[in-house]
């Protein structure tokens, strides 16, 4: 019996809010996906003097044990005299791996050869064991032998673009607006096309893969920061990380609702929020969630609780980075101590790790709320 399921992603192209590099892992039934996004802007490169920027990304990937399970240098030279929104693609790094379960660091450095910049940074993902058998589509396209995100908004369309599917089932047919495309395996659990560009430029756009036993469909929407947001984060977590910033009315209507009724609030919410009203961005939720992954880097604990989870987390989305830190993580007869002190809001925090992991734990909750 043939199976079909119904598969909605949203393929996020991050705008040039973001200062550094963007990370995302999904794991499958058989293989752990992994994409590396860095927009050139991000390289330094830019309009100027210098027609030809060489620049190389280095990405590591090492296991539990240490040892490195991946290591990639990818080189490019960069042509600069083009128009101004080329600088705003980003160019994807696509790595699919058959990983145990464990937690994972991954190493990437961007060094720009010409002006002699680089940027380095580092995360942790964390391999379950999933039931997930297909990825995130995406659709990428090459200018001058260099591959990259594909964008509506970039003026030089391309004719066709890249297809790319991870999958731990075979899938042997594409159909895409009722054409029957080739599929190729490129590499194992890799499914790639090559895709006609649609004449309007509208998106969603629907495609449909299909093997033995199964059929897929999937809804490819269009790239914006917020779509990223939806993937990420349930409507559920979306309104754990805003709880700091809404009335206790706001707070309480929306905790009366779920699932999709839930998300329209939350977009209405950032719409009535938008300093640029309107726009096809929010910068206010772009900022926002700039500050999410930030805390989630600094505060989370690797495959126990993200770090806007945590006492930390939530203090720091609200009030930002404190105005003066002090610590005493190795006391001698009492729990080790974090303390941060905003002399704007005229409030002291004191964080303590009481089971010893490293989950710091707000000891004045009272004084969050004393506004």
């Amino acid at each position: 019996m043939k199976k079909v399921a119904f598969v909605v992603f949203f393929i996020t192209l991050i705008t040039n809010y973001l200062n550094g590099v963007f990370f995302l892992h999904q794991d499958l039934e058989t293989v752990s996906e992994i994409l590396i996004i860095s927009g050139l802007r991000d390289m330094k490169i830019t309009r100027g003097q210098k027609s030809t920027q060489n620049v190389e990304i280095i990405v590591q990937i090492s296991n539990p044990k240490k040892k490195l399970v991946w290591n990639n240098r990818k080189k490019m030279s960069i042509n600069t005299h083009v128009q101004e929104n080329f600088f705003d693609l980003y160019i994807p790094i696509f790595i699919t791996l058959p990983l145990e379960k464990g937690k994972y660091k991954v190493f990437v450095e961007i060094i720009n050869k010409t002006l002699n910049e680089h940027l380095v940074e580092e995360f942790d993902f964390y391999r379950k064991k999933s039931s997930s058998t297909i990825g995130q589509p995406y659709f990428s396209f090459h200018s001058d032998g260099i591959e990259f995100l594909y964008s509506k908004d970039y003026i030089s369309e391309p004719d066709t673009l890249n297809f790319r599917l991870s999958s731990s089932v075979k899938l042997k047919k594409l159909f895409y607006e009722n054409q029957k495309l080739p599929l190729d395996e490129k590499e194992s659990n890799v499914f790639i096309a090559k895709v006609p560009l649609i004449d309007s430029g509208e998106f969603p756009v629907g495609i449909t893969v299909k093997g033995q036993e199964n059929e897929f469909k999937l809804e490819i929407n269009p790239f914006s920061y917020s779509f990223f947001v939806k993937r990420k984060y349930s409507p559920s977590d979306q309104l754990s990380q805003l709880r700091s910033y809404l009335s206790q009315e706001q707070l309480q209507r929306f905790s009366e609702l779920e699932g999709n009724e839930l998300q329209k609030e939350i977009d209405n919410f950032w719409d009535q929020n938008n300093p640029v009203p309107g726009s096809y961005e929010n910068p206010a939720l772009i900022k926002f969630y700039r500050r999410v992954d930030l805390v989630d880097r600094k505060f989370g604990i690797t495959g126990y609780l993200p770090g806007w989870r945590t006492d930390r987390g939530r203090i720091y989305l609200k009030y930002g980075e404190p105005d003066e830190t002090e610590s005493n993580v190795l006391p001698l007869r009492t729990d080790p101590v974090i303390i941060w002190r905003y002399y704007e809001h005229r409030k002291v925090f004191r964080f303590y790790d009481k089971r010893g992991f490293g989950n710091y734990e707000l000891e004045n909750k009272w004084n969050e709320w004393n506004d």
